[in-house]
């Protein structure tokens, strides 16, 4: 006879606990719903669920690779993202909760657009394409263009497109920083966003190993002070970004005082600096000077 379906939630939980799992009894649901390709609200211990010998088999591999270290969002294949469910895959950076700072920005200036006019939003370093996702699902009179120099990155970013049904507003493509828009008719961009890897080389080592063993390399490295991208970004901001434009970024703390100099060197001024859900800086808004 198979065990009760509440013991097994609570094996489950068990496991993810000694793994190190701060979450443990969420993420022991997450994973059953996983299995049983369920809503996880669809789950809970005291319902009366039969799992099969392969389910529970199944489940319990999961849950050791999740004590294991490897992400939730890569084994259960998705995750919640402001308005949005994203698939997830190896190999691109899994969206954070943080990120949704810059969605409530760029939400707030799309709001200012008058609603005769369509802004063209561009996203460098799109990634899973949650960001532009997000904005068109919320706002889908403008156009959202996403670029990444992963192709993978850029073929999920279009599966996520499709999946929240915003194929016809975003366009996605492969390459680096401003390359794959360089060509159009002097195209200019009401709103340009950027979350760009910002983790200093030498703190690689130093972050916790389900970031540093699961995220791409080139999704967190961001030079010796951390800079790189922003330097590269502000340099050319200026032959993307429409006169009345702004430009929004993702940062660290402690970089507030470096980026306000690089993007004055290249004619911008900081508009203001937005908190996360923790508190903690971590959005900047530049304007033209």
């Amino acid at each position: 006879m198979s065990k009760p379906f509440r013991d097994i939630i609570f094996e489950i939980s068990e496991i993810l606990k000694s793994g190190g799992i701060v979450n443990h009894f969420a993420e022991a649901r997450a994973l059953a719903a996983t299995v049983l390709d369920r809503p996880v609200n669809r789950i809970h211990p005291a319902m009366n669920i039969d799992l099969t010998d392969e389910q529970t088999a199944c489940l319990f591999d999961l849950a050791k690779r999740r004590a294991d270290g490897e992400p939730l969002q890569l084994i259960s294949g998705c995750v919640g993202f402001f308005n949005s469910i994203l698939h997830c895959e190896k190999d691109v950076f899994i969206p954070r909760i943080e990120t949704e700072t810059i969605v409530n920005r760029a939400l707030y200036h799309l709001d200012e657009i008058p609603i005769d006019r369509s802004a063209r939003i561009l996203d460098l370093g799109t990634g899973t394409g949650a960001i532009i996702i997000a904005l068109a699902s919320a706002e889908n009179r403008h156009q959202y263009y996403g670029i990444d120099k992963s192709e993978k990155a850029v073929n999920l970013a279009r599966r996520n497109a499709e999946t929240n049904q915003t194929q016809d507003r975003t366009f996605f493509y492969n390459g680096e920083y401003f390359d794959p828009v360089r060509g159009w008719d002097d195209v200019r961009f009401e709103l340009v966003i950027s979350n760009p890897p910002y983790i200093k080389t030498s703190d690689i080592e130093k972050l916790e190993s389900q970031v540093r063993e699961w995220d791409p390399l080139d999704a967190l490295d961001g030079g010796l002070d951390g800079l790189d991208h922003y330097r590269r970004i502000a340099t050319e901001l200026p032959n993307f970004l429409a006169t009345d434009g702004v430009a929004l970024f993702e940062i660290a703390p402690e970089y507030i005082g470096a980026l306000d100099g690089i993007f004055k060197e290249n004619g911008f001024l900081l508009g203001g600096v937005f908190k996360d859900f923790d508190g903690n800086d971590r959005v900047i808004e530049v304007v033209y000077g």
